[in-house]
């Protein structure tokens, strides 16, 4: 079902829906790198994955969103989710167990881009995009909370889209 015909322009009416990888319980945030392959984050398992065109999905990242240290059940959306590419090929990737957002170098040296809004630790950070001017948006929901808006460990009172230009959010 198409509501707008424009969109035969982008995907084509005769479209296949194709299946490259399964076994998991809760996928986010594909993008695809400039070799040909796809990095999606595994929430629940708290990997992000690689699938390579001939089929194989490998482990980037692990743990991915959580190490496990603290008070979050295993197995809750506290893995990685969402993630972007910037103009110099790294990846921008929120971590919902450790409430921030990463950059992961081409030589995958990871270092903590924001975890603190005017002194508080963010919820956990969900989805993430780049703007043509160099600057980022994320969105910041309780999903990684435990207790959601409800947890003791919020320290934020509200939820929110936030943009960081200039090293600041």
């Amino acid at each position: 079902m198409r509501l707008d015909p424009a969109f035969d322009e982008l995907v084509p009416k005769d479209a296949q829906l194709e299946k490259l990888a399964d076994g998991f319980t809760f996928t986010e945030g594909p993008i695809w790198r400039p070799s040909g392959v796809l990095w999606f984050s595994d929430v629940v398992g708290n990997v992000v994955r690689q699938w390579s065109p001939d089929g194989k999905v490998t482990e980037i990242l692990n743990p991915g969103g959580y190490d496990g240290k603290g008070n979050l059940p295993a197995g809750g959306y506290n893995g990685p989710n969402g993630m972007t590419a910037d103009k110099d090929g790294a990846v921008l990737l929120c971590q919902h167990g450790y409430r921030r957002v990463v950059r992961i170098s081409k030589d995958t040296k990871i270092t903590t881009v924001v975890d603190k809004y005017e002194g508080k630790r963010l919820n956990s950070p969900n989805d993430v995009v780049y703007r043509s001017d160099g600057s980022f948006y994320f969105t910041d929901p309780p999903y990684g909370l435990p207790k959601g808006d409800d947890d003791p460990a919020k320290e934020l009172k509200f939820n929110a889209v936030f943009r960081m230009a200039n090293g600041k959010p």
